[in-house]
């Protein structure tokens, strides 16, 4: 009796176990592409574009192939390099920071050294970034290490794909995106060495987005042009334009964002605008969702400044996507723009914007997208928000704006498309 009980609880011991073993396989052991990167037939740049920037993964499929790809890669490179500025937490050591954004650029590398290399754009540039020490060892692990989300850091974890990619264009392709990097590292290193963000005016603060979205419109401008979609007189005549684009946008989002920036000190609003309302950010927030009415005001009047503020770009940005001759460069620089002053007329005058993200409708951003295709529907646009915005802000109430805005009536060229 006891040999056949031991003989059962064997063979119910060898079930449990055989059926254990299924359960450790189908929860521990997937396969390899459901956790672990591959960079087969070049896909992990478009999924690390989705998973970092949805919209902007949406927009670039507006361009041409061969543009689309070198686009892509340019946008990571810079995404990689802001994650690790962005992460405080992660390498503590100031200067040893200080110094991985600055030699950042040089984990991109140029392949070989064919004339093609010689094709630059740019008569200004003497080549300074490729003569920049390159990264240790130690701090390209470090580099692997930053990251303030799971995206951020599968994006620095696994740059040896975004290498791979990088090594695949064209050297002439590869230059410009090694120059804005390193000029982007080095305005960035900038920053850092200030600690929190704390901006003082409206100088500091063209700075501080030339730095992060300015210099991005020019390497954008630059790649147009050697890619032969654009010609040359783009990047000569239009270098101030590029940089008005990508502040454009920049400044839109500094002033939607400023809900999640303030509890975090970083001040990009200037001092120089939120001073005159109230003695600090933070008191700012607290004003505008006050019973009283002047206090509410207060908050408001600085919110629409901040506005008026970025709205004086809208005439270089008009003036560069009037000259676009490709239709797919046209559609991936107009939407987000129309994108921009959409938010912008939605945010203006609007409190909701200090303690929550202030979004346009995805019906109207569905709408803009499919739209937005040539010059004369992005103006209409334009012209459409013009209206709504003058009905919100009081453009002569801001003394520190009024001139700005002048230009908005009396800039050259532009009797058939006034703003403001």
């Amino acid at each position: 009796m006891m040999i056949l009980v031991l003989a059962l609880f064997i063979i119910f011991f060898l079930l449990i176990l055989k059926y254990n073993k299924k359960i450790f396989q189908r929860t521990y052991v997937q396969k390899p592409s459901n956790r672990l990167s591959t960079n087969a037939k070049g896909e992990w740049k478009w999924e690390m574009l989705k998973k970092t920037s949805r919209s902007f993964s949406i927009v670039i499929q507006e361009l041409d192939k061969e543009i689309r790809e070198v686009v892509c890669i340019f946008y990571l490179v810079l995404r990689a390099l802001d994650t690790v500025e962005d992460d405080m937490e992660t390498i503590k050591d100031l200067e040893y920071k200080l110094d991985l954004l600055r030699r950042f650029h040089t984990l991109f590398s140029m392949q070989n050294d064919h004339k093609e290399q010689e094709e630059v754009v740019d008569d200004q540039d003497d080549g300074w970034y490729l003569k920049i020490d390159p990264i240790p060892v130690k701090g390209l692990f470090d580099i692997q290490r930053c990251g303030t989300n799971e995206n951020e850091r599968k994006l620095v974890t696994e740059i040896k794909y975004l290498v791979e990619d990088f090594n695949k264009l064209s050297p002439k392709y590869q230059r410009v995106i090694i120059k804005i990097c390193a000029e982007m590292g080095k305005g960035m290193s900038e920053n850092v060495l200030k600690g929190e963000v704390n901006i003082q005016n409206t100088k500091e603060l063209d700075k501080y987005c030339y730095y992060v979205a300015g210099i991005v419109g020019v390497g954008l401008t630059e790649l147009f042009v050697l890619s032969g979609l654009q010609p040359k007189s783009l990047f000569d005549s239009m270098k101030k334009q590029s940089i008005s684009m990508g502040l454009f946008l920049q400044k839109t989002n500094i002033i939607r964002d400023i809900y999640e920036d303030v509890p975090e000190n970083r001040i990009f609003w200037p001092s120089e605008i939120w001073g005159k309302y109230t003695d600090s950010p933070q008191e700012l927030v607290k004003l505008s969702q006050s019973s009283y009415k002047l206090h509410k005001d207060k908050s408001l009047s600085c919110l629409n400044e901040m506005v008026t503020n970025a709205l004086q770009h809208i005439p270089d940005v008009l003036d560069y996507l009037k000259v676009i001759e490709n239709n797919s460069i046209f559609k991936f620089c107009a939407i987000p723009q129309v994108m921009a002053i959409a938010t912008l007329n939605e945010v203006t005058n609007n409190s909701k914007v200090f303690i929550q993200n202030v979004k346009i409708r995805r019906d109207l951003t569905l709408k803009i997208f499919h739209t937005t295709k040539n010059f004369e529907k992005t103006h209409s646009y334009f012209e459409h928000y013009r209206e709504k915005l003058m009905k919100k802000i009081d453009l002569e109430s801001f003394k520190s704006t009024k001139k700005q805005n002048e230009i908005f009536v009396n800039s050259p060229n532009r009797t058939e498309k006034k703003i403001f």
